[in-house]
């Protein structure tokens, strides 16, 4: 007997009761095509997470850059900031 209180010399059961399969692989075929199926939808949802963070980004750095360039000023002064009209000069 192991830790557990279970018979170690059964090899038809895994540690946790379940059944191995009779191929000797850890996971019957239906599960391995659910894995796969589940995979390949984790990785769409991934993809279009990815896209949208993208676009997001990319629409709020263009409106930063456009609002950049139209609001420049002719001031050599680096702390009048943007669109400071330059008045005064020290």
């Amino acid at each position: 007997m192991d830790t557990h209180g279970a018979a170690t010399a059964d090899h038809g059961h895994a540690e946790h009761g379940h059944a191995v399969p009779e191929t000797g692989e850890r996971f019957e075929k239906v599960e391995l095509e659910m894995f796969v199926a589940d995979d390949q939808t984790a990785g769409q949802a991934i993809g279009k997470l990815l896209a949208a963070v993208f676009l997001i980004s990319f629409f709020l750095m263009s409106g930063v850059c456009i609002w950049m360039v139209r609001n420049t000023t002719d001031s050599h002064d680096p702390q009048s900031g943007v669109g400071a009209a330059d008045v005064a000069h020290h």
